[in-house]
């Protein structure tokens, strides 16, 4: 095993990347701009989005009556896509960056729309890094 002095760049380097901090923020819901709406931390498994999800773990959209009430999950694993987003038979269906999907991997910056709900993902190094960009979310969407 090799000390400390005989590590590689690329290894110290390694050391020091921080793990991604994945989240969805709601922007819009129900005819209303959302300004001081949280960052929902997206840890690994099952994370459900819809308007009345009694015990499942989840964003709740309570105002949005075209969101079915438990409308899709999102899934977060270790795998090669480590988002997943499904609808889960939803009547209005689930739209990845404008597009109608039953499942989808999601990226850094997609927009997800679930009945009249705008959802954006956001991957940061640190919650220091979601701060610096909170305050530019709402004039971003209104363009």
């Amino acid at each position: 095993m090799p000390s400390t002095a005989e590590t590689t760049e690329s290894e110290r380097s390694l050391r020091k990347v921080k793990p991604r901090i994945a989240g969805l923020r709601l922007l819009f819901s129900a005819e209303s701009i959302i300004n001081e709406a949280p960052f929902y931390a997206l840890r690994e498994g099952v994370h459900h989005l819809g308007r009345e999800l009694g015990e499942r773990h989840g964003i709740c959209l309570p105002p949005d009556r075209r969101a079915s009430r438990v409308h899709a999950a999102v899934t977060v694993s270790r795998s090669a896509t480590p988002i997943q987003i499904a609808d889960l038979d939803s009547k209005n269906g689930l739209f990845v960056n404008g597009v109608r999907c039953q499942q989808a991997a999601l990226c850094d910056g997609d927009i997800v729309r679930i009945g009249e709900s705008l959802l954006s993902i956001w991957q940061f190094r640190s919650r220091q890094s979601w701060a610096s960009l909170h305050h530019l979310l709402p004039p971003l969407l209104l363009h």
